[in-house]
């Protein structure tokens, strides 16, 4: 397989570069968070977040690891809907890196009506403009691009806030070993791509990766333009497990931290010899790092790796989007 071949006629946007680069944009987008000019809160009980896409996942991200590691409880809302307990208690969190996206800037608008705290996060746009604590990060990528920058930057907002159970080391961890790991995490994904090439990929995480199968299915979705299947143990062996017919041409991957509990361990046993059973192939994917933040975006890495590569079997350039701007356009003139 020429790679470098297919890499420099599909690859337009360099995209291989801007994920070769994302360590480094993780490390950036901590140290922007760290200038915010943002005291402690005080009666902060709860934290919403609002966004869509890849300014989304900025929610998806925190909501899994707070779930896991914080007393304080992330809410997420990727639509148009405002929950009945958002209150002075709740911390808000537009994220828009466009600085325009509908949906997050109609929430954004009734909650500047309030006195409900609520912080922006975004490269431009409106957002920017309207937001009076507002994290502003580098423009010139899509979304899904700059969610090192999305992520890191709200994170260190919410560290300096006294809300965040993830500490600097947690970061630097992170940045480390996606650098250490680069070159095995590129050999990997041209393989799983490989394996995914013309059929449907199905991503099957350990409960505390969750938030890194959906990764994988975004980013499959977006960059490969393939469509993609997640789910998680142990909630799919009480459902999903019965299933077998209608797949067509599949290929399994679960997903799953270094180490799991014995019980977990057990479950991915017995659905590696289900998946068998019913004629198709799965491959186990290990996490590496030792800390939750570091396990979850080496996870992520790997995806969003592996749909680069699987966008260039498929002889695309994973740029573009244009099935999202074209909704888009037709929003503004039907809606």
């Amino acid at each position: 397989m020429d790679w470098n071949k297919l890499i420099k006629r599909y690859d337009k946007g360099d995209y291989l570069g801007k994920i070769l680069g994302f360590p480094e944009q993780c490390l950036e987008g901590w140290k922007i968070g760290k200038k915010a000019k943002l005291r402690k809160a005080k009666g902060i009980e709860k934290i919403f977040v609002t966004g869509m896409g890849g300014s989304g996942y900025v929610g998806e991200m925190l909501q899994k690891l707070f779930f896991q590691e914080s007393k304080i409880p992330v809410f997420i809302e990727h639509g148009y809907i405002l929950p009945k307990f958002v209150d002075k208690k709740t911390l808000c969190i537009i994220v828009s890196y466009s600085g325009n996206t509908e949906e997050a800037i109609g929430l954004f608008k009734k909650l500047k009506k309030s006195s409900i705290p609520t912080i922006g996060v975004t490269s431009n746009g409106y957002l920017k403009k309207a937001c009076r604590h507002c994290i502003v990060v580098p423009g010139g990528y899509q979304p899904r691009q700059a969610s090192g920058y999305l992520f890191f930057s709200t994170l260190a907002v919410l560290k300096k806030m006294g809300l965040s159970p993830f500490k600097e080391k947690d970061v630097l961890e992170t940045v480390r070993l996606l650098k250490k790991e680069q070159g095995a995490v590129v050999a990997k994904a041209k393989a799983n791509a490989k394996l995914m090439y013309k059929k449907t990929p199905v991503i099957y995480a350990t409960e505390s990766l969750q938030v890194s199968a959906l990764r994988w299915q975004t980013e499959l979705n977006e960059i490969a333009k393939v469509f993609c299947h997640w789910n998680v143990l142990p909630e799919l062996q009480h459902n999903e497990i019965n299933a077998s017919l209608n797949l067509g041409k599949g290929h399994f991957f679960l997903i799953r931290q270094a180490k799991e509990g014995k019980k977990m361990q057990a479950r991915i046993n017995f659905m590696k010899k289900r998946i068998r059973s019913i004629g198709y192939p799965v491959t186990e994917i290990e996490s590496r790092g030792s800390g939750l933040l570091a396990a979850t975006w080496y996870m992520n890495y790997l995806g969003s790796m592996t749909a680069f590569y699987l966008s260039m079997l498929n002889r695309l350039d994973p740029t573009p989007v244009n099935l999202i701007q074209g909704m888009k356009a037709y929003l503004k003139k039907k809606a």
